[in-house]
């Protein structure tokens, strides 16, 4: 009796042994599956961060595009007006120029009633 119950503890320790290595190898395939989860993680976030850093450098040439068009439109807009200053005075001193002769021409038509 003592020898089959010697002979079943062997066999319950091997068991046990068996189930320990299955532990093992359960855990390492599980830590296994962990690493190329997180791997596979750390991969999108790489690749979003890639991709966000490339639709910021787009939008950032884009918006530089659309400044250059501003400033150059404000630029046109600078030289329009100042032109039409420059027109302005012209015009402006032709007309006192008018305005002298005119005067002139009146004096002397009133010195010579005079």
């Amino acid at each position: 009796m003592e020898e089959q119950r010697e002979i079943e503890f062997e066999g319950l320790k091997g068991k046990l042994a068996a189930t320990e290595a299955e532990k093992v190898a359960i855990q390492n395939d599980l830590d296994l599956m962990k690493e190329k989860h997180r791997r596979k993680i750390e991969g999108r976030e790489a690749t979003a961060l890639k991709e966000r850093s490339l639709a910021r450098r787009s939008l950032a040439r884009e918006y530089d595009a659309v400044l250059a068009v501003v400033k150059e439109k404000l630029q046109k807009k600078k030289e329009e007006t100042t032109a039409e200053i420059r027109l302005q005075e012209v015009r402006a001193r032709i007309e006192a120029y008018e305005l002298k002769i005119y005067l002139e021409k009146f004096m002397v038509a009133a010195n010579e009633e005079i």
